[in-house]
């Protein structure tokens, strides 16, 4: 998912016929069918959002609504630009609040640089256990989560061999 307040990553480039998409490294290669070796920019482009969603093959309903940062096309960072353009230039036009800053809360992430690296968290009693958090790493193996109950038994969430796994042991 996508929707996590989390920066990902978006690259799209076409030569020729060929078009690659990527999010977050994960890289879609396709070969367009059809004559057609450049891309038709004589239209506008628009990032963000639509005036109206009456157009060819929309299927959404809404803009986009968060935080973009380092757009660029081709070589040219288009926010830098839009920020220091001539009122008078016709290049880039904003809708909208537009605002040059991100208004969302911006997550604080910890890292656990070795292996003997950890948090605690004091224990507690209660009938339910809540947890969720984002994690990226490049290691296939580790521990990310351990809760030993009171009784027999415990919950294990961990990577192996780059798949994540959860262990429930218990009476």
């Amino acid at each position: 998912l996508l929707d996590d307040n989390i920066w990902h990553d978006v690259h799209i480039s076409r030569f020729r016929k060929e078009l690659v998409f990527s999010v977050d490294r994960v890289v879609v290669r396709q070969v367009l069918r059809g004559d057609s070796f450049q891309l038709d920019l004589n239209n506008e482009l628009f990032i963000g959002g639509l005036p109206n969603f009456n157009q060819e093959g929309i299927k959404v309903a809404a803009n986009f609504s968060g935080c973009l940062e380092n757009l660029f096309l081709n070589d040219t960072n288009v926010i830098h630009e839009l920020r220091h353009q001539d009122d008078r230039s016709l290049v880039y036009t904003r809708f909208g609040q537009v605002l040059y800053n991100c208004r969302f809360e911006q997550v604080v992430p910890i890292t656990f640089v070795s292996s003997e690296a950890m948090l605690k968290v004091g224990g507690y009693m209660q009938r339910t256990m809540n947890c969720s958090f984002d994690f990226r790493t490049f290691n296939e193996q580790g521990l990310l989560l351990y809760n030993k109950f009171s009784v027999e038994g415990y919950v294990k969430l961990f990577l192996d061999t780059g798949r994540i796994r959860v262990e429930l042991q218990g009476k």
